[in-house]
């Protein structure tokens, strides 16, 4: 251990090595841009500031009136008109991996093709379908 001790005596009294061309400070801090101390952490502060909506219960007069924009939806569905559907969908089910509570209220623009009685839906034109049950509101333009 000894012997080891004194193979580097003769490095001691060497100067410090200094460059030519000293490295500017932005090539310096690229070289630690990689470098996340918690990986994941941004990605979990963006999700923790999103917001969600709480879901609001639709009361009896409401849910009739859905039920009667449907039906003059079905009888006049050769007309294909442009109807706007809003709705509300759980936070599991638009980000797989959250665990918050509440959603977001979305809206569908767009003709309707069918209203699915057997599987409780809204199909529209392009393949979108909106479950009934989540249906807050329907605006069909001047008709109602």
């Amino acid at each position: 251990m000894q012997k080891d001790m004194h193979r580097y005596d003769n490095l001691i009294h060497n100067k410090r090595p200094v460059t030519k061309k000293p490295m500017d400070a932005e090539k310096r801090a690229a070289q630690f841009a990689p470098f996340a101390a918690l990986t994941g952490f941004d990605d979990r502060i963006d999700e923790t500031a999103r917001l969600t909506d709480a879901e609001k219960f639709l009361d009896e007069n409401e849910k009739d009136k859905i039920d009667l924009h449907l039906q003059y939806i079905q009888e006049h569905l050769s007309q294909r008109r442009i109807v706007e559907i809003t709705y509300y969908v759980a936070d599991k089910v638009l980000h797989k991996d959250s665990d918050k509570t509440g959603g977001q209220y979305l809206t569908k623009k767009g003709i309707v093709k069918k209203i699915d009685t057997y599987e409780m839906c809204v199909a529209f034109e392009d393949g979108e379908r909106i479950s009934i049950e989540a249906i807050t509101g329907i605006d069909c333009g001047d008709i109602f």
